[in-house]
Parts: structure tokens; C-alpha cells; sequence
């Protein structure tokens, strides 16, 4: 918000206030990776998709906003899927996404997903995606044709 002030020659002049590093929902850092490498799994558990960023949080009390976008998901078998989970560390967040019953194998798509964390740390923590088949058989990919995912970390202020 502009302040304005008149100085003593009669001249008005402003200033553009900003909030401070601290203030609640302020942006304290930002970090993002990419993945482009064909990554598959023909198990139904989950494995990881190889997309991974790792954030250190400037106070335990800061909020880290996770972004996600995967990509070239695909499985190679009419009636079965595939799952994507997003994971701090090792503790699953969510399920972000779950397609299944393919009628038509070789299907690529993409899923995105928007999570706010309480990581409660000034640790280095770690997120990262998890992929797997879903019932029946075949083999599930991500990255699918060298596809390009993306994840992005921001710490916010509580």
C-alpha cells in the first residue's frame, strides 16, 4: 500500500510498503525440480516415480505448499490402472491420482495435485511422488516418452 508524505518544499512523495519476512502467508522460499526420465513398475506396490524435492523450512511452524504435476502416466494393459500417491519422507499425503478400468491400453494422461503441509520441522524434508499398477496385470509408467513432471515447494509463513 503507497504511503504519502509532503515534504517541507511541498512536494508530495510515496513510498511502496511490503509486508515483512514473517507475516503470515508471506513466502519465505520457493524450490522446484523436474523429471524426465521413463520410469516403470509392473507390481502392484507402490515405487518411486523418481520426482523429488527436498525443502528446509526456516521455522517448524512454517507451512510448505506442494505442487505437483505428473506426467505420462500410462499403463500397457486393457482393465487394469495406475495410482499416484505424494509422499513426505516416507509418509504418504494423498492419493492424488487413480485411474482404472482402461478399455483402450496405452492411454497417456497427467494428474496434478495442490497440498498444503505441516511438516512441524526445520529438518530438511523431502517429498516425492509413488507410482504403481493397479488390479491385474501389465506394467504402469510416468515420465511416459521422456514427459517432463514438475514439483514445486514453497514455504509459507503461519
Amino acid at each position: 500500500m503507497p504511503i504519502s508524505t509532503i515534504g517541507s518544499d511541498g512536494l508530495a512523495s510515496s513510498a511502496v510498503t511490503r509486508p515483512k519476512i514473517g507475516y503470515s502467508g508471506a513466502v519465505l522460499q520457493v524450490v522446484n525440480a523436474t523429471y524426465s526420465t521413463d520410469t516403470t513398475n509392473g507390481t502392484t506396490t507402490y515405487a518411486d516415480t523418481g520426482l523429488t524435492a527436498t525443502i528446509t523450512p526456516t521455522s517448524a511452524t512454517s507451512k510448505i505448499l506442494v505442487l505437483v504435476n505428473q506426467s505420462g502416466i500410462n499403463i500397457d494393459t486393457i482393465n487394469s490402472g495406475t495410482s499416484v500417491q505424494l509422499l513426505r519422507t516416507s509418509t504418504s499425503l494423498v492419493v492424488f491420482a487413480s485411474f482404472y478400468g482402461f478399455q483402450t491400453a496405452g492411454v497417456v494422461m497427467g494428474a496434478s495435485a495442490c497440498y498444503l503441509d505441516s511438516p512441524a520441522t526445520t529438518s530438511a524434508t523431502t517429498y516425492k511422488t509413488q507410482f504403481k499398477r493397479g488390479a491385474g496385470s501389465g506394467t504402469a509408467y510416468v515420465q511416459n516418452n521422456s514427459s517432463t513432471s514438475t514439483i514445486t515447494l514453497m514455504e509459507i509463513a503461519a
